[in-house]
């Protein structure tokens, strides 16, 4: 019913790509200890079939996510430029890693638009 009283599906897309939205991702998360058990073990990571179709870690996984929100955009004739991925060198999955790097800051408190 949600989904319908925003709109359908192409509400909800139109509502969405219309916002801004940064994806701050971890050059180094890249961890999938099925794949890579040398590396130690990633308990959150979903590495059930249908999320590893998506990709075997989580930055592999948000730039599949973001290039198909960009095409499912283009096709119902939508700009997702609002849409960008911004990318914290050296930092995996850690949030204060992510959250006190330059880039992580900049981000939040939207100055500059400098990389790491």
């Amino acid at each position: 019913k949600a989904v319908e009283g925003a709109g359908g599906r192409d509400g909800l897309l139109r509502r969405y790509v219309g916002r801004r939205v940064t994806y701050l991702m971890g050059t180094h998360d890249t961890k999938n200890s099925r794949l890579q058990p040398e590396r130690g073990k990633d308990e959150q990571l979903d590495k059930r079939a249908p999320a590893m179709m998506q990709g075997p870690w989580r930055l592999a996984r948000a730039r599949v996510f973001l290039a198909h929100l960009k095409e499912e955009a283009a096709a119902a004739g939508l700009d997702a430029s609002r849409h960008q991925m911004r990318y914290v060198d050296a930092v995996g999955h850690k949030f204060n890693g992510m959250f006190t790097s330059h880039v992580g800051v900049a981000t939040l408190f939207e100055f500059g638009d400098e990389e790491e």
